[in-house]
């Protein structure tokens, strides 16, 4: 009753009060995963009802075989220094060790959804700040040519956030 009407409830679990560390619960440290998902329209107008629900890129088409190609070289546990943005009073995330910056990205879906549309879904075990927007900024840019799948695992090797392209 006190969700705003967007939201919707649809199962509920009683959760352990703590782990077996004695440590009180806390909803984002136990997660057991995440799912982000970024939706993209193309072509030369975008919807306006759909302005602040998709990320318009001003292309006729994006190029999802190379996105795909893309997202397989982000899989696996990666170091994702090169796509962490640093916060303010912190020391950026390539100067840290790569223990500190390794992250599991269980799956990357890029899904047609018709009509220009499409969606990028993020099955990650935990993110670093800002990591998961930065990825859906490259796969835009290998979707439209403007950086190559090919050059993704050099970006990656990196560790470096400013060699990557603005989300």
């Amino acid at each position: 009753a006190m969700c705003p009407p967007a939201v919707q409830v649809t199962d509920v679990e009683e959760a352990l009060e703590m782990d077996d560390q004695g440590r009180l619960w806390h909803a984002r440290l136990w997660a057991t995963g995440k799912l982000y998902s970024y939706r993209i329209s193309t072509g030369p107008h975008y919807d306006p009802l759909e302005l602040r629900l998709r990320h318009h890129a001003y292309r006729s088409s994006l190029d999802l075989d190379a996105m795909v190609e893309a997202a397989g070289h982000m899989q696996g546990e990666v170091d994702c220094a090169a796509f962490a943005n640093r916060r303010q009073g912190e020391r950026p995330p390539r100067e840290l060790d790569d223990v500190l910056t390794r992250r599991v990205i269980r799956d990357i879906q890029i899904v047609d959804e018709g009509g220009g549309r499409l969606r990028a879904d993020f099955h990650v075990q935990s993110a670093l700040y800002k990591m998961v927007r930065n990825m859906v900024g490259l796969l835009v840019a290998v979707g439209t040519h403007r950086v190559s799948a090919a050059a993704v695992p050099g970006l990656i090797a990196s560790r470096d956030r400013d060699l990557l392209p603005p989300p």
